[in-house]
């Protein structure tokens, strides 16, 4: 079973991987983007653009990624919601709660979504379960059942 689940880890973490910067802009995790328009000079002119409530903490960070040519926001909070908002305006695209995908009477988002080509992909370990859903509308496109261990398996 262990060679399952680490063989389903793997494929998840390649199909999710390749070619796709990470939430800490590069799979180097460089946890900065290189953006000459923004200086010193200039920081006093910033001025927000919109605003968004999630309604809960946030322990991940946000992914984006481009959803039939829209820039969008995806942002799982710690109340136990995915909310995808419209990068360009802040509107919101649609939001669902992760209880609906696994089933549980209560969920949290704490790790960051992985998007890739058009799905966002995710695990809950309360369920064991890794999700696929579709970035445009937040429906559910597959579910895999992983193996799960407890603290006192180790």
């Amino acid at each position: 079973m262990r060679v399952l689940l680490v063989t389903t880890l793997v494929l998840c973490v390649l199909y999710c991987t390749a070619n796709v910067p990470s939430f800490g802009y590069s799979n180097n995790n460089d946890r900065y983007a290189v953006d000459s328009s923004l200086s010193t000079a200039n920081a006093n002119s910033i001025t927000r653009t919109w605003t968004y409530n999630v309604g809960g903490p946030v322990f991940a960070s946000p992914v984006t990624g481009v959803v039939n040519g829209v820039n969008i926001v995806f942002i799982p909070s710690y109340d136990g919601w995915i909310h995808a908002i419209v990068q360009n305006t802040g509107a919101m695209l649609w939001k669902r709660q992760l209880s609906t995908y696994t089933g549980g009477a209560w969920a949290t988002a704490r790790a960051t979504i992985a998007f890739y080509s058009g799905t966002l992909i995710f695990g809950d370990n309360a369920s064991c379960k890794l999700f696929s859903v579709n970035a445009a509308n937040g429906n559910l496109n597959w579910v895999k059942t992983l193996v799960c261990y407890s603290s006192n398996n180790f």
